[in-house]
This record gives C-alpha cells, structure tokens and sequence, in this order.
C-alpha cells in the first residue's frame, strides 16, 4: 500500500524527467542523482518511505509501551515527541542538509506525537481530558515558537507548525460521533490528492496559468487534484492512490 505507489508514481514523474530533458536538449540523467534511491523521482514522493518507517516505528513504540495505561503512553509519548521537536529545529537550522534528510528531520516528531494522538483516541468516551490536555501542550509550544529568543538557534517556524498541528488535530480528535460523507470523500482521497498534486502544478504551468496570490492557486489545485485522484479511483489506478 506504500511502497508499490511509491515505485508505479516514481515512474509517473521520471517520464516528466525525461521529457523535460528532451525539450531542453539535456542528456537524460541531468536530472537525476544518487539521492533519489530515498525519495524517488519527485522531491515530494518522499513522504511514501517516511511513512513506512514511520509506520513501523510506531508499532515498535507501542510494544515497547506494552500493557502500561493509556494515560501513561499518552504522557510517555508526548514528552518523547516534545523533546524530538526540539532536537530536529535545533538540527534543520544548522548545516546544509539536502533532501530527503532535511524533510525527514521535519516529520520525524510527528511519530512519538502521532502515538500520542492515537492511544489518546484509543480511550474512547474517556478520551477528552486527555486530549484537551496536549491540546494545551501543542497551543504552548506554538506560543513558545511565536515568541522565541533570537540568540536561541533553533527553526522557530517548525516550532509553530507543529504546536498548531497538535492543537488542531487533538482539538478535532475530541467530539465522538460518525464522519460525515464529505469528510469521508475528502479523507478517501488525501493520499492520491497529495501524489498528483505536483502534477496538476506542472500541467497548470504548462497552460500559463498565473496567480497574484497563493490562496487561489492553492484552492484550485487542491479542487483538480481532488477530481484527478476521485477519478483515479474509479479505474484500475485506484490501488496506487
């Protein structure tokens, strides 16, 4: 489910490679370089390894957890992942990093954190407290990243987006009750919006489309991008996104 996407969208964009190497009469592999075996022919392809590692290393957090209480493996978890935070703002603002490695020291708190999330889910109607909790904790370290120290060097902008992150999702994550049907359409169709979504960039720059801001262009990609990959699962495409 990962790592097959992975390889078939590889293909997808090597095909944009090669003929953006034939229209500008460069040799075939002016495009490419070594650090492609970790992300693929995509800079943004390389979330799909991330999460498959990502994915294992939470399952190997919470075994390591065993049988402790919820409650526990919530505050275990998220001081894990406030201390990770730090280190890789720390990290990412010193030394050139390319990618994907300045990308993965960007999403790796999200693991011990994304455990916290779930095993707070995971306690049901009981859930609240704990989840109004790190939304606390994610509001205070946004704070601390919207007023930081100029003579601390750390990247006070990962800061900012991960304590909004926490906040938002814990925040969603507390009502108790169905998804509704346009949720669910939007959820269904995250992943494949997220692989074709460079794709219709590219498609709408081919056709001179120009933007004065960003929000209508995010809007209008966000809206193709959702149509390609709804359409794409109507066809035998549908297992890749």
């Amino acid at each position: 489910t990962i790592l097959v996407p992975w390889v078939v969208w590889s293909g997808v964009y090597a095909v944009g490679l090669v003929l953006h190497a034939l229209r500008h009469h460069q040799p075939l592999t002016a495009s490419l370089e070594w650090r492609m075996l970790f992300y693929g022919t995509a800079l943004h392809l390389w979330f799909l390894p991330f999460i498959l590692a990502a994915n294992l290393a939470a399952v190997w957090l919470t075994g390591l957890f065993g049988r402790w209480p919820l409650r526990r493996v919530v505050a275990t978890a998220v001081a894990t992942g406030a201390i990770v935070l730090f280190v890789c703002a720390w990290v990412r603002i010193r030394g050139p990093l390319g990618p994907p490695f300045l990308q993965w020291l960007f999403s790796i708190p999200c693991i011990p954190l994304g455990v916290a999330v779930g095993r707070a889910i995971a306690m049901g109607p009981h859930r609240r407290p704990t989840l109004v909790a790190c939304a606390l904790l994610g509001a205070a370290i946004a704070t601390v990243g919207g007023v930081h120290e100029p003579w601390v060097l750390l990247e006070w902008e990962l800061l900012r987006r991960f304590g909004l992150g926490v906040l938002l999702v814990c925040l969603a994550a507390v009502p108790v009750g169905r998804t509704d049907p346009v949720t669910n359409v939007l959820i269904r169709n995250t992943f494949g919006i997220y692989l074709v979504h460079p794709l219709v960039i590219s498609l709408m720059s081919q056709c001179g489309l120009r933007f004065d801001s960003a929000w209508p262009q995010a809007l209008l990609v966000y809206t193709a991008s959702l149509l390609v990959a709804a359409g794409l699962h109507r066809t035998r495409w549908a297992q890749f996104v």
